[in-house]
């Protein structure tokens, strides 16, 4: 198995609900691809305009599979414009 946590900020004005449109079909799609086990966004309680996802994955081969999908890919182009600076990726595996 092999867990992400993907942490990222967003520029200051961007709301909750931008970040969920923004987001919402990478994150339905995503549940949905073989070998997802767990794909989540979070908003964190004690930093302002910090959210993370947390996936988790069967393997490399499904999570790399994942990496090339069309909804990853436009999620991604999405989320770039809101964000300010990059996400911070911890990967873990087990």
């Amino acid at each position: 198995m092999i867990r992400l946590n993907v942490f990222f900020e967003v520029n200051e004005g961007v709301t909750p609900e931008q970040v969920k449109a923004a987001t919402a079909e990478m994150v339905c799609d995503s549940r949905t691809q073989e070998g997802n086990v767990s794909y989540d966004l979070f908003a964190s309680t004690s930093r302002e305009r910090v959210y993370l996802f947390c996936e988790t994955w069967r393997d490399q081969k499904v999570l790399d599979a994942h990496g090339e999908s069309k909804s990853f890919a436009d999620g991604c182009a999405n989320l770039k414009k809101l964000m300010k600076g990059e996400w911070k990726l911890e990967k873990f595996e087990f």
